[in-house]
C-alpha cells in the first residue's frame, strides 16, 4: 500500500474509533505516511526506532493491555496476532535486549504481550460490548 493509502486507512480508523495517540515510525518509509497523517492529525508523533524506543513501546503496550485499556473490534484478528508475534531478543551485538516481531515460520510467536487484549464486538444497535 502506498503512503496515501496508509494515511487514508489511518484517517478511517480515527473516524471510527476514539484514537487518543498516533505514533508513526519515521525511520524509513514511514516518513511519507507521517507527513500525510500530520495534515489531519497534527498531534501525531513521529519517532525513529532504536532498541530503547522499541523497549519503551513494548512496555507501554504491556501497561495498556494489562490494565484493560486496549479494545478493538473482534473482527480485527490481525491486531491480536501482531501483538502475539512480538518476542524478546537481543540486538545484533548481543549487548542489549530488544523486541522483534517474528516473521519466519519457525520463530516463537508467543510473548504474553497480547494475552490481556480484549476484542470488542459490535452489537445490533451499533454499540460495543467487550
Amino acid at each position: 500500500m502506498d503512503f496515501a493509502g496508509q494515511a487514508d486507512f489511518i484517517r478511517q480508523q480515527c473516524q471510527r474509533f476514539n484514537v487518543a495517540y498516533i505514533g508513526i515510525d519515521t525511520t524509513g518509509l514511514g516518513t511519507g505516511v507521517f507527513q500525510l497523517v500530520k495534515q489531519f492529525r497534527p498531534d501525531a508523533v513521529g519517532f525513529q526506532y532504536s532498541p530503547e524506543v522499541k523497549t519503551r513501546l513494548v512496555l507501554k503496550a504491556l501497561d495498556v493491555i494489562h490494565n484493560g485499556r486496549l479494545q478493538f473490534d473482534a473482527s480485527h484478528n490481525d491486531i491480536a496476532a501482531s501483538f502475539l508475534a512480538i518476542k524478546k531478543t537481543t540486538t545484533a551485538s548481543g549487548r542489549a535486549i530488544t523486541f522483534a516481531a517474528g516473521v519466519g515460520r519457525n520463530q516463537p510467536r508467543r510473548s504474553g504481550v497480547g494475552n490481556h487484549a480484549r476484542p470488542i464486538q459490535r452489537t445490533a444497535g451499533g454499540g460495543h460490548r467487550g
